[in-house]
């Protein structure tokens, strides 16, 4: 049997949004969709209107 090893961290340099995203989710400020969800999103483009519905309340919460 092979030793484990670890695998390393690596820092990566993100563009801001992608870092804010990262961010949030870690809050807990995220809105799961189901793997059916994704896959009709990627065929259709509309979001589900309960995550549309999250969406735009987090955008009102967040408008500066």
């Amino acid at each position: 049997m092979a030793p484990r090893t670890r695998s390393q961290a690596v820092e990566v340099a993100c563009p801001p949004n992608v870092r804010e995203g990262v961010e949030e989710a870690l809050r807990g400020e995220v809105a799961d969709m189901t793997p059916e969800e994704t896959e009709r999103y990627f065929e259709t483009g509309q979001l589900p209107e309960r995550v549309q519905v999250w969406l735009d309340a987090y955008d009102s919460r967040h408008a500066t």
